[in-house]
């Protein structure tokens, strides 16, 4: 219904609710700016809820797979109940004191070391535990193996390697300037973008 009012006709257009949209988005600044291809920024932006609202499961589709109904993923309760042997039973309450004697089984043996001062690879001093510097596992000659690795590669720009990419695929022509539609011509920017973000 508010897509509906949304995409309206012409005369209706100041009108048109924009409260689907986050308070934070950047949609109301651009949905405010009087431009000449507007609709087309109304329909990016509706895209754009749509897609975010199905990638947190918001909305479904009753037929897909990555984003059908998240309660069809759910295991009927007849069916648990045949299982014989699950993580969590039915009664949580027998569970959570399972949980807590364990829980407190397995604090009794650092509680007695830490009364016997027998912790391994620390103390305690004025009730706080102080753990001691754990020597490092890895030869000291790692770092200079690595770095003669990295000597050894061929020194090449990222930008280069991407433009090569890109030749071959023509990967950067899917990408068009949203309001005339043409193809973006510095490639170069455009692949260095994608390297930044």
């Amino acid at each position: 219904m508010a897509a509906a009012a949304f995409f309206g006709h012409e005369q209706q257009r100041e009108h048109r609710p924009t409260g689907f949209l986050r308070c934070g988005s950047k949609w109301h600044r651009h949905l405010s700016t009087q431009v000449p291809d507007a609709h087309r920024l109304r329909e990016v932006s509706v895209s754009f809820h749509i897609r975010d609202a199905f990638r947190s499961g918001y909305i479904w589709l009753a037929h897909s797979r990555c984003y059908a109904d998240l309660k069809r993923a759910v295991v009927p309760i007849e069916a648990t109940r045949s299982t014989p042997k699950l993580t969590v039973p039915f009664e949580p309450e027998s569970w959570a004191v399972d949980r807590k004697s364990r829980l407190a089984q397995g604090l009794e043996r650092p509680a007695k070391a830490a009364r016997n001062e027998a912790i391994q690879g620390g103390s305690i001093e004025n009730g706080v535990l102080k753990i001691d510097h754990l020597s490092s596992a890895v030869p000291e000659e790692t770092d200079t193996q690595a770095l003669d690795l990295y000597d050894r590669l061929p020194s090449v720009c990222i930008t280069d390697l991407l433009l090569e990419v890109d030749d071959e695929t023509g990967f950067t022509e899917a990408f068009t300037l949203l309001r005339s539609r043409s193809p973006r011509r510095d490639r170069v920017g455009l692949l260095a973008k994608g390297v930044e973000s």
